[in-house]
């Protein structure tokens, strides 16, 4: 089962909240008509100040949505983060964000008594 499209994933998460496409388009300051067409069009790329206020006003994540323009790398490993952040409390995200960036630290930074600095380096 492939992903939702970005037109789908905002469409299902405004639907989910109860915001029309109208409603949305006045409060990002965008033509009903271009919400319309982000969301049905299949190829119809938005600029990325919409899309930072499409996930502002949705909760949506950007990165994965920056993901379907192939403007960040589309990996597995990034994708699985980003659909378990959008599941996620504000608490649990920032636990999350926290573990990782310790995990990130641990690996990366020198540890120069066990292999002379060059740990987790490639």
């Amino acid at each position: 089962m492939s992903s939702p499209s970005l037109g789908e994933q905002i469409r299902e998460r405004r639907s989910a909240l109860g915001i029309t496409q109208r409603e949305l388009a006045r409060r990002i300051n965008v033509s009903h008509s271009t919400l319309s067409r982000l969301e049905n069009t299949p190829g119809i790329y938005a600029d990325t100040r919409t899309l930072v206020l499409i996930s502002q006003e949705l909760g949506l994540d950007l990165t994965s949505m920056m993901a379907h323009y192939h403007e960040i790398p589309d990996q597995e490993e990034l994708s699985l983060i980003a659909r378990a952040r959008g599941k996620m409390s504000p608490e649990e995200r920032d636990r999350m964000m926290a573990l990782l960036r310790q995990e990130f630290r641990d690996y990366f930074e020198p540890d120069d008594e066990a292999d002379g600095g060059r740990r987790g380096r490639v």
